[in-house]
């Protein structure tokens, strides 16, 4: 999984390499790898889970806070804006089927099926939409 451009894509297209190289420190630099360094030491050490495990014995109040605000930020309604003059994006996109998976619980019919179509697909590393805009995690 990606969360930026690949290597392959970045090495393909110069000026994506040069902003990965000269505009990347910028956003990763050292303050942000001190307080990652310190979540993944809350993980480890059980505080992220005792948090959540609270959160939903009093009901979610914080989670459904957060979740509400990020849904009233203004990034959506521009991403809902620049999502609908691209056609593209859900260009082909098939309704999601439902029906009674394991314990219940209902899971997508169709997803089995696409990812087998996609495979069978060749891969191109910079032009395939599995990995556009992404870098290893």
């Amino acid at each position: 999984m990606y969360e930026r451009a690949s290597p392959a894509c970045a090495q393909r297209f110069g000026h994506a390499e040069y902003g990965d190289l000269t505009r990347g420190p910028r956003v990763i630099n050292e303050s942000v790898k001190k307080e990652m360094k310190q979540i993944l030491t809350e993980i480890q050490d059980g505080t992220f889970a005792a948090e959540w495990i609270l959160e939903n014995e009093i009901g979610r109040p914080r989670y459904r806070e957060l979740r509400d605000a990020g849904k009233k930020h203004p990034i959506e309604d521009i991403g809902k804006k620049l999502r609908a003059m691209m056609p593209f994006v859900s260009a082909g996109k098939q309704k999601v089927q439902r029906s009674p998976g394991r314990h219940g619980l209902s899971v997508r019919q169709s997803h089995v099926t696409d990812h087998v179509k996609m495979e069978e697909q060749p891969r191109d590393e910079c032009h395939d939409s599995r990995s556009r805009g992404t870098t290893p995690l």
